[in-house]
């Protein structure tokens, strides 16, 4: 399990499943597409870039089972750090097997 040195935010789940429908941001109240999934994290994106800060994303495997769940995935990989303005990430420490 990695440690962050910020909160961690934007799991994707909370845009495919509803009972973590809450969690969204904004806080939804039913799942949303790929694209919705997308919008969402661009957004948390440029707000954590204006706000000066890092963050992270995580995406299970599971739950990038259909080709429109990778593709945008794999658009908002694509921003590379440099792209969203961000630095690089702090060193990661992994504790568990």
């Amino acid at each position: 399990m990695p440690l962050l040195p910020y909160a961690w935010q934007n799991v994707d789940g909370c845009y495919y499943f509803p009972r973590f429908a809450s969690l969204q941001v904004p806080p939804g109240t039913a799942p949303v597409r790929p694209r919705g999934l997308l919008a969402a994290h661009l957004d948390h994106v440029e707000r954590t870039v204006t706000a000066g800060g890092c963050t992270s994303f995580v995406f299970h495997v599971p739950w990038t089972d259909t080709p429109q769940r990778a593709e945008v995935i794999g658009e908002l990989l694509d921003g590379s750090p440099t792209t969203h303005g961000c630095g690089a990430p702090p060193p990661t420490t992994w504790h568990g097997g």
